[in-house]
């Protein structure tokens, strides 16, 4: 056992004596039912100030209205077996969508901007092939951070330069012996706090929520275990509410998760409906901002790898307290 997962078990035993944090149940709600064989398996999801969904399925980006009718926003130029992953919108309104690839002999390693007019792709920053850009954040300067799953590092793309890697640390990386995808999987979902002095990351493979402290002039001051718990192996897509609760989609575990500031966690949804959730958004219109959306990204299911039939689409569930506004 490598250092820094024996670190992760550790902070596991600790938090579950110290910090005993009763789940508290939930009923998500189906909102959406997409066609898996039509290879519509949503694995990120993104809201605009109108109501649109917006979702990465395969090499395409897919929209959703209000009224939930499905369109092709836009297809990636990404060789079969490439795909998209995380979907955000920037600092001005912008659609920035990731990918990346299981095959590291293929070229599928980007950020892409996708204009929400016109579908029109761009290219923002082209990675190594064995890089695997996950989910993206912002920050005040309008800089894009993106995980790296592979490769355990955060990439920073400057709104004028070349990315570079921003964070390298053990605790990104996944677990070397296969992980909770067959492969090395580690840092995943991604979000700042209020204040952008703070960045959580998922690690998928450790069951673990990292926090990233910024100094003053934006480099990182190291990376710490925020929580550590079984029930968070497989952590996927994150996000924060106004309170500091962090939300987070257990995929493999077909579980929703919270995390409160004190690093307590609990299971507000399990099974039912769930089908390897993979990410979340809060609903920024009068109407729906205290609504949860999740994806069902169903990936597991619809491969073969584990029994069911497979349910992908978009789940809501209701929150008392409103998501952290974005970016």
């Amino acid at each position: 056992m490598r250092i820094h997962e024996a670190f992760a078990v550790g902070m596991l035993a600790l938090g579950s004596t110290l910090f005993p944090a009763p789940a508290r149940a939930a009923t998500p709600e189906q909102i959406l039912a997409l066609d898996p064989a039509s290879g519509q398996l949503p694995e990120s999801i993104a809201i605009d100030d109108r109501g649109n969904f917006y979702l990465s399925m395969g090499s395409q980006v897919g929209k959703v209205t209000p009224s939930l009718a499905v369109t092709t926003l836009a297809t990636l130029p990404l060789p079969a077996g490439g795909f998209a992953t995380g979907v955000k919108i920037g600092p001005r309104g912008d659609l920035f969508v990731a990918s990346g690839a299981f095959d590291p002999a293929l070229d599928a390693s980007y950020v892409f901007k996708v204009d929400r007019q016109t579908g029109g792709v761009a290219v923002v920053a082209a990675f190594e092939p064995d890089g695997f850009p996950n989910d993206l954040a912002f920050d005040d300067a309008g800089a894009t951070f993106a995980t790296d799953s592979a490769l355990g590092v955060v990439w920073k793309i400057p709104r004028v330069g070349d990315p570079f890697i921003w964070l390298s640390d053990p605790l990104l990386q996944g677990n070397a012996s296969g992980g909770s995808f067959g492969v090395p999987f580690g840092a995943n979902g991604i979000a700042f706090d209020h204040t952008k002095r703070k960045l959580y990351i998922a690690n998928t493979d450790l069951g673990a929520i990292l926090e990233v402290r910024l100094l003053p002039n934006g480099s990182p001051a190291g990376v710490a275990v925020f929580a550590a718990d079984a029930r968070l192996i497989g952590a996927d897509g994150i996000a924060l509410d106004r309170a500091g609760t962090l939300y987070v989609a257990v995929n493999t575990q077909d579980q929703l998760a919270t995390v409160d500031r004190r690093g307590r966690v609990s299971i507000v949804a399990s099974g039912g409906l769930l089908d390897g959730p993979s990410s979340l958004a809060f609903g920024v219109t009068p109407c729906d901002r205290h609504t949860l959306f999740l994806t069902n990204f169903a990936i597991s299911r619809a491969s073969g790898t584990q029994p069911g039939v497979p349910n992908p689409g978009i789940l809501s569930l209701s929150v008392r307290i409103p998501g952290l506004p974005l970016p």
